[in-house]
Parts: structure tokens; C-alpha cells; sequence
């Protein structure tokens, strides 16, 4: 998938729908909906500002972005134009939405993540951590998120009151270690989280408990290269086995 006959893109986001009938593919500025029966393009546009995160609605019918310009839109990829603006105060590096697609959840360069109500664009709750989100993570049910800032803070919180249900960072010692989760993914039923770090490190928790079950350690490609692998994105299988993708 190119979004030019005979070049090969620089693809920089990309999503399936929920029931993976339809496909986007994004680079900075423009993105391309695909049917995945067919492999072929239905609809190329240009987005109202540099894409930093995407999310495809049931159906491929919308397209949630995070974008440079201190905004989240819920875009017809379908028929063209905005639906919703949500506006930050920063860049918004991570977007999800629930699986009814009425609950959105942002996180921003300007140190929040946010809770909205898609019909309304009115912010339900809202969390300031203490530097840039850089990822975020909605259960399908819209009922708990994962919110993770910088070599900082990771939260999994309550969409409905606010409420820090567990903390992740590892603040134990005199010198608290910090880690930078950069991918995150609940599992259908949300009783688990899969998470992958900045440095090559997945792990699944529980997400009543915060206890971490699992974790895993991804293999640089090349012993002599980087120090580290950093995890770009998670996923479940159909069993629920966490694999993630590097």
C-alpha cells in the first residue's frame, strides 16, 4: 500500500477499522482509506494539520487524529470534512476512542490527557501530569484509560470520576527509574493492558491491580546498533496473548 503509483511512501501512522473491513494509512499530511477485501484505495485526503497519532471508527467511516496544530479531529474520511474539533494547548501526540466511538481520549504536548464526549466536544475529565503525554489507551468499553507521560508518570484512571486507579512508573529506590511507555493496548474485555517502553521493554498487567504478569524484551536487530529497540506498537491476539509488534 502506496499512496503513489510506482513510489514507495513514507508511512508514518496506520489503523484498522474495529472489525478490520477498512484501513488507513497516513504519512504527515495526507491519509488513505483502504478496503482490506480488495487491497484497494477508496478515499485520499488531506488533513487540516501534521498527524501524530490515528484511530479508525466501526465501519471506517471516521478517522480520529492527533495532530501538530493543538488538535484532536474526528475527520469523515468518507465523505471529507470535520466532524469535531477537541482542542489542546499543545500538540496532541495520542488519540483513542471507544468502541461505540461517543468517548475520545487525548493526550498533548501541553501535559494532559483529556476524557471528551465525542456528540458534544465537551471534556468529560481531565489529568495534568508532569511532561508531554506520549501515549494513551481506552478500554472498548470506555470505562478506564492509560495515560503515560515522558520518562514520568503512567496511569490507568477512571473515565467517569477522575479517579488514579494504579500508578505504573517504577518509583521505587533512592532513584526512582523512570520509563517512557510509547505504545499501549487494553484487551477487549479491559482486565488487561499490554504496554511497550522507549527502551524495548512489553509488559502485561492487570488492570484492576496494577500487577504486572508478564513482560517480555525485544531484540535489537543489530548487537552492535542502538543501545535499545523502542516498542511502537502492541496488540492481542484472538485468544487474548499479548504480541506486540516492533
Amino acid at each position: 500500500w502506496n499512496h503513489r503509483k510506482s513510489e514507495r511512501s513514507i508511512i508514518a501512522e496506520s489503523g484498522f477499522s474495529p472489525e478490520a473491513d477498512f484501513a488507513v494509512t497516513a504519512n504527515q499530511q495526507d491519509l488513505v482509506l483502504w478496503h482490506t477485501l480488495t487491497g484497494k484505495p477508496e478515499w485520499f485526503w488531506s488533513s487540516p494539520g501534521e498527524i501524530l497519532d490515528l484511530v479508525l471508527s466501526p465501519q471506517g467511516d471516521f478517522a480520529l487524529l492527533g495532530l501538530g496544530n493543538h488538535e484532536a479531529v474526528y475527520f469523515d474520511i468518507k465523505n471529507g470534512g470535520v466532524k469535531r474539533t477537541l482542542r489542546h494547548q499543545g500538540r496532541v501526540r495520542s488519540v483513542d476512542l471507544s468502541a461505540d466511538a461517543l468517548t475520545v481520549l487525548t493526550g498533548s504536548d501541553d501535559y494532559k490527557t483529556t476524557v471528551w464526549d465525542l456528540k458534544t466536544g465537551k471534556q468529560l475529565q481531565q489529568i495534568a501530569l508532569d511532561n508531554v503525554i506520549d501515549v494513551v489507551a481506552l478500554t472498548p468499553k470506555g470505562d478506564l484509560a492509560f495515560s503515560a507521560s515522558n520518562l514520568d508518570t503512567a496511569i490507568i484512571w477512571d473515565t467517569k470520576t477522575g479517579e488514579i486507579r494504579q500508578t505504573l512508573s517504577g518509583t521505587d529506590g533512592f532513584f526512582p527509574k523512570r520509563v517512557s511507555y510509547v505504545a499501549a493496548r487494553f484487551s477487549q474485555n479491559g482486565d488487561q493492558l499490554l504496554t511497550g517502553t522507549a527502551a524495548g521493554l512489553i509488559q502485561l498487567w492487570d488492570s484492576t491491580t496494577g500487577k504486572e504478569l508478564k513482560r517480555w524484551r525485544a531484540h535489537k536487530r543489530d548487537p552492535y546498533g542502538p543501545t535499545s529497540t523502542s516498542v511502537y506498537a502492541v496488540g492481542f491476539g484472538s485468544g487474548e496473548i499479548g504480541r506486540a509488534h516492533v
